[in-house]
């Protein structure tokens, strides 16, 4: 490919996203027992490697990132038994990024339109509300205060740690170097 023409592609449009999308994008719902919700979102699209060449999987994820979208780049591993040669993936797992790219993209979608409505209501239903009272978030901070780490926080109050890491930083409460009191440390 001419190196001048590299560097003057045309940028990404929501359009052309969508468009790509329909065709290799996934939205799917994963069961996980240990949040508050029973589902959650994941979505992502996957291109196999043909010449090395993913150039657009990467362009795709950082037009995500420039828009405010949390998406990431992973590679794909090669399966040889599935006759895989491997590949890149953008995948947006936040449950309010998967809204905000499916709304950009709704109006264009067509193949997986329907799956993109279901997802939205299922964020805004399930995330959108204050789930967590004020007052659970001052008992995880009392419980910070005595000395609880958050593992033993979140186990404590029936939510996922990472849950009461994301009300600790909200409330300039988290520290990462803390060590939780009660238990010596082995030497």
């Amino acid at each position: 490919m001419n190196s001048e023409l590299d560097t003057n592609y045309r940028p990404l449009t929501w359009e052309y996203i969508a468009g790509f999308f329909d065709g290799e994008g996934c939205i799917f719902f994963l069961d996980k027992k240990r949040l508050n919700t029973k589902r959650y979102v994941i979505m992502h699209i996957t291109q196999g490697i043909i010449n090395n060449q993913c150039h657009i999987m990467e362009r795709i994820g950082e037009f995500l990132q420039h828009s405010g979208i949390k998406a990431r780049i992973n590679l794909v591993k090669p399966r040889p038994q599935c006759g895989s040669k491997g590949g890149i993936k953008v995948v947006v797992s936040s449950a309010m990024s998967c809204k905000d790219w499916l709304e950009a993209m709704l109006p264009y979608l067509t193949v997986k339109r329907k799956k993109a409505i279901e997802a939205i209501e299922f964020i805004t239903s399930e995330f959108e509300q204050p789930w967590m009272t004020p007052r659970q978030e001052l008992e995880i901070l009392e419980l910070r205060k005595n000395g609880y780490g958050i593992k033993r926080i979140g186990k404590k109050m029936g939510i996922g740690h990472s849950t009461a890491k994301r009300v600790l930083k909200r409330n300039n409460a988290y520290n990462e170097r803390f060590k939780p009191t009660g238990r010596p440390r082995k030497k």
